[in-house]
């Protein structure tokens, strides 16, 4: 929101020297600037676009050894949201018996 003095002003306002409003995450520089040919005036700040919270939730998380690989089902809230699964810190899923520490980690810069 871009508020004048006196009031009603006509302003161009730029994100980090970009008309397009931004809509990733991120820090931005904005910049206003007065378009009036009886007025002149500028203001600079930074808009902080945070990341928001994915909840990732695993499942399939017991199985009987046949001898195949055993990946656990990740689903997402947003949906689609990219996640790299850890076995015990390795990225190789298991094929032996065992316990397993399993790890989503969300991959998003959002």
């Amino acid at each position: 929101m871009v508020n004048t003095t006196p009031s009603n002003l006509t302003v161009n306002v730029t994100y980090n020297d970009s008309v397009s409003l931004p809509i990733n995450a991120g820090s931005y520089t904005v910049v206003g600037t007065v378009n009036n040919v009886d007025y002149q005036g500028s203001a600079t700040n930074t808009l902080v676009i945070g990341k928001a919270t994915a909840l990732v939730t695993l499942s399939g998380l017991s199985h009987t050894y046949d001898g195949a690989a055993k990946p656990v089902t990740v689903n997402t809230t947003p949906s689609n949201v990219t996640v790299t699964v850890t076995y015990n810190g390795s990225v190789s899923i298991p094929i032996n018996t065992g316990s397993y520490t399993v790890v989503g980690t969300v991959n998003n810069a959002n």
